[in-house]
């Protein structure tokens, strides 16, 4: 029987030899084939080289898909960091009928293990001096120095310092969900390369890095960030590597003056921002020494006024108008009639003359009550808005640092 928590090459030497006798559709050349990736596969075990094991395993696989072979690769992607791999290859054993109980058993509960790690992206940093501090988007890793952590998923800043807070490197990047990805940070010289998860080719090692000297800036920012990202470990920090390519700096000191540098980093190369600094914070104390310029005084247009007074005036027009048309109503309502309700007082032509009369003098009343309040309103509105309205005051300072190009510009 195979051992399924191993990889001893004697079992699988054994396994080789029973199912070349096992399985006459299996061709002398496929078998030798087969035993052979198999002996490879545990060659690469023993020297430690996971990723070539886990090659050889799966080319083994494809000719025989054995369980026990399936087992072993789980085991593999998992001591690799490739939770997601080590679960798919778990679950085809759990879910085999030919598997024995108890391997089955054992794959299922490897699964149930490493359900949590499928959340998260997980990294191990070795960060060269010893000592040095790691940050994940600002706060301490949930794990202890040496092991790995996880991040969440989408992109996460990680920020390196040493021990004494001279040195920090940063850098984001998004980390597949599932697998662990392994990095070398040295803050003693150029920082090394990203080492993608060995189970996933696909993933793109990190650009290279150039540092922006700090500790000629005077006087000292009081805080820094990268590209909207803050530092937490900004106060002692005298060099920062940063992956290349354009990035832009803020820089804040006291009294809340804040400046903004946008620099090109180059690969390898070390560059400086104090006199970037210096300049900018010159342009923005001249800014805000200089006299206010002459603001003249607002006063208020008398138009609204007229429009509101038009408006209380139609307004008032049309409500006599309606009052009086009402009146002329009743003034017929009470005159004296016959028994036929025929008026008697008025001849009918009078009272027709004071009918129609009436009833013009409530149309037209209406419509200018109706539009006189409508221009007292808009009156009223330009008034308030033109009372709150004010002039807008802006300040800013922005200096680009390219190879070969300075900008400083700003407005006040």
């Amino acid at each position: 029987m195979i051992r399924c928590n191993s990889f001893g090459l004697a079992a699988m030497l054994a396994m080789v030899i029973t199912v070349s006798h096992a399985s006459p559709a299996l061709s002398d050349a496929t078998s030798d084939t087969f035993g052979e990736l198999v002996r490879q596969a545990s060659a690469a075990k023993n020297k430690g080289d996971l990723s070539e094991t886990a090659r050889l395993l799966r080319e083994a696989i494809a000719i025989r898909p054995l369980p026990e072979l399936r087992n072993n690769l789980g085991k593999i992607l998992e001591q690799m960091g490739d939770y997601r791999g080590a679960v798919e290859s778990y679950s085809k054993v759990a879910n085999d009928p030919k598997a024995s109980p108890n391997l089955r058993s054992l794959d299922a509960a490897r699964i149930a293990t490493l359900q949590s790690k499928l959340r998260s992206g997980w990294v191990l940093a070795r960060v060269v001096p010893a000592g040095a501090s790691i940050l994940v988007d600002g706060r301490p890793p949930a794990a202890p120095p040496g092991e790995e952590f996880p991040v969440p998923p989408g992109s996460s800043t990680l920020e390196f310092t040493t021990a004494d807070g001279k040195t920090g490197a940063i850098f984001a990047m998004a980390y597949p969900l599932g697998k662990r990805t392994t990095m070398v940070v040295s803050l003693t010289g150029l920082p090394g390369k990203l080492i993608t998860n060995e189970a996933d080719s696909s993933l793109a090692a990190a650009g290279g890095f150039g540092a922006v000297n700090l500790g000629d800036i005077v006087p000292k920012p009081a805080s820094l960030s990268v590209d909207g990202y803050t530092l937490r470990n900004a106060a002692a920090l005298e060099q920062l590597w940063l992956p290349a390519g354009k990035r832009l700096l803020k820089l804040t000191f006291a009294k809340d003056r804040t400046i903004g540098v946008t620099v090109t980093v180059k690969e390898g190369a070390k560059m400086s921002v104090a006199s970037l600094a210096k300049a900018a914070l010159q342009h923005l104390a001249q800014a805000k020494t200089a006299p206010a310029p002459a603001v003249e005084e607002a006063t208020l247009s008398p138009w609204p006024f007229v429009l509101i007074g038009v408006g209380v005036l139609a307004t008032g027009v049309g409500a006599f108008l309606m009052v009086d048309a009402g009146s002329d109503i009743d003034s017929l309502d009470e005159a004296t009639r016959d028994s036929r309700g025929v008026i008697t007082s008025l001849t009918a032509a009078e009272a027709q003359s004071i009918k129609s009369l009436a009833e013009s003098n409530a149309a037209i009343g209406g419509a200018m009550a109706g539009i006189g309040g409508a221009l007292a309103l808009g009156g009223i509105v330009w008034s308030v808005v033109e009372a709150t309205s004010g002039p807008e005051t802006r300040g800013v300072v922005d200096v680009s640092l390219g190879w070969g190009s300075v900008r400083v510009g700003g407005k006040f």
